[in-house]
């Protein structure tokens, strides 16, 4: 006899087998599966069906996740172990996906760093950023003109009247943050002579 019962969380559900855990599922991603799953009758059955429900129901997650915006392939293998997907039906699942050309690390890799690089964020910002979602290290393309550029235009829109020290010392420690190069930080704010000051 196979009992079904929901764990406190409500999130997920725990499939018992004679009264011992057998596997936990997302209840939202097999709500509408719970009937043929509570129909089996034994483990075989209940293997036989979630060899083939596990796929389904990850692939439709996966397309669901990038229907709305794009991911890196560590950010949804992420999301699949959440959901207690097995790693073997995670690896099926995003090598369909990067089969068919709905996930490429490297081109939602340059989209992200130009969408921060829109955003005002310099090159060890957006690395470390990277290299958060990635999960791995990847290289960031920012030539010294871009920082440049940028470095210019955050200081003309955020600090217009440089001419205190003190706003200088702001704007330093702003771009700082940012992720820009000391050096080129130095060469707009002309601080290194005030540097000793700080």
């Amino acid at each position: 006899m196979i009992n079904i019962e929901v764990s406190d969380s409500k999130r997920f559900i725990q499939i018992s087998i004679d009264g011992e855990n057998w596997k936990k599922v997302d209840k939202k991603l097999y709500n509408k599966h719970l009937r043929k799953i509570r129909s089996c009758t034994d483990k075989k059955q209940l293997s036989d069906l979630f060899s083939v429900l596990d796929s389904q129901v990850a692939l439709a997650y996966i397309y669901k996740l990038l229907a709305m915006r794009g991911y890196l392939e560590n950010q949804l293998r992420k999301k699949l172990k959440e959901r207690y997907f097995e790693d073997r039906i995670i690896d099926a699942v995003l090598k369909s996906c990067r089969d068919a050309g709905y996930v490429n690390d490297r081109r939602e890799a340059q989209s992200f760093i130009e969408r921060e690089k829109r955003r005002g964020q310099g090159p060890r910002t957006i690395q470390r950023r990277l290299q958060e979602k990635a999960g791995a290290s990847m290289e960031v393309t920012f030539s010294e003109e871009e920082e440049r550029e940028q470095i210019q235009r955050l200081l003309e829109c955020r600090f217009p009247n440089l001419s205190e020290i003190k706003t200088k010392q702001r704007a330093y420690r702003f771009l700082q943050r940012r992720g820009f190069s000391d050096s080129l930080i130095r060469e707009f704010l002309f601080l290194e002579n005030e540097l000793h000051c700080w």
